[in-house]
């Protein structure tokens, strides 16, 4: 007290706390960024194997397939000869012959305008790709270099057999095992194929493994014989005379590491990533000085 007035002590003013600003704010950006990030993370995800079960062909057991010099056709021989397109699958036409024989060893002319087979007989009929019609079973002549019908090949009376055409000559594309660039297939029970990345097997290790491609069928089918690899290596055929369909796998990438890069997903996740993490960044950059992200 002084001078007869009474000092009130000084009550000082407690700040009151505002509501709690959260550790991570985001913007509307930044969300929409995250999300094609997860897009695209899941469409590498999906394509991440280099090969890929395109589907299936119904041939009720085949031994040996051969795709045809353009690449777009393939036929499936043994009981129930077939000609398929690749890309799709889908059955173009069916050859018959004697139901007692069977064809295999498939061929096709260079010019794709024929096919040829062996028989049980050893014998071989032709068939005209373009009007899918077939000529007699007959034997080849390595002197004349023709085909002669045979007593059998009159017995079916699938017709008469016409001269090769002049750019046919004796050029043939058969099945194969090894890529032009010399990955090679190898036939494993399982039913299973490998590819490896030498031709010689003698030296392969499991460094030289590319991929392992298996049926997806149940039980125990024993070697499949049909392991057939297109001239370009992007195509695979597995197929057996122990079960009805043929598989067809498709190469979307290299097998090594670095094939990875020729997957338009992985650029893109790689530039959502860049983005998303530039994006969060800048919303925080924006924060501090009191700007403030469009909160979301």
């Amino acid at each position: 007290m002084e001078n007869g007035t009474i000092q009130q002590p000084v009550v000082m003013a407690v700040p009151t706390p505002g509501p709690k600003r959260p550790w991570f704010r985001y913007s509307l950006r930044t969300l929409l960024i995250f999300v094609l990030l997860i897009g695209s993370g899941m469409g590498l995800w999906w394509k991440w194997e280099p090969w890929k079960l395109t589907h299936q062909v119904e041939t009720g057991g085949t031994q040996c397939a051969a795709f045809s010099p353009d690449g777009e056709l393939v036929v499936l021989s043994l009981r129930n000869a077939v000609v398929a397109e690749l890309a799709t699958g889908r059955i173009i036409t069916h050859l018959s012959y004697d139901p007692g024989d069977y064809l295999d060893n498939p061929r096709w002319s260079s010019d794709g305008r024929w096919l040829s087979f062996k028989t049980a007989l050893e014998r071989c009929p032709l068939g005209d790709t373009q009007s899918w019609t077939e000529y007699p079973v007959a034997s080849w002549d390595a002197t004349s270099g023709s085909y002669r019908p045979t007593e059998r090949g009159a017995e079916l009376g699938y017709g008469t057999i016409v001269p090769l055409p002049g750019n046919s000559g004796d050029k043939w594309v058969v099945a194969r095992t090894t890529a032009r660039d010399g990955r090679t297939l190898q036939e494993v029970p399982g039913p299973a194929v490998n590819l490896y990345s030498k031709q010689n097997y003698s030296t392969k290790t499991e460094t030289d493994l590319l991929a392992d491609l298996r049926a997806p069928i149940q039980g125990e089918f024993g070697v499949y014989f049909g392991g057939t690899i297109s001239e370009d290596g992007n195509w695979i055929i597995v197929c057996s005379d122990r079960h009805q369909f043929a598989f067809v796998w498709h190469r979307r990438r290299p097998e090594y590491w670095w094939g990875l890069a020729w997957l338009p997903e992985f650029w893109l996740t790689a530039v959502f990533a860049v983005a998303f993490v530039w994006s969060v960044r800048r919303d925080r950059c924006d924060d501090r000085r009191g700007a403030g992200p469009s909160s979301a």
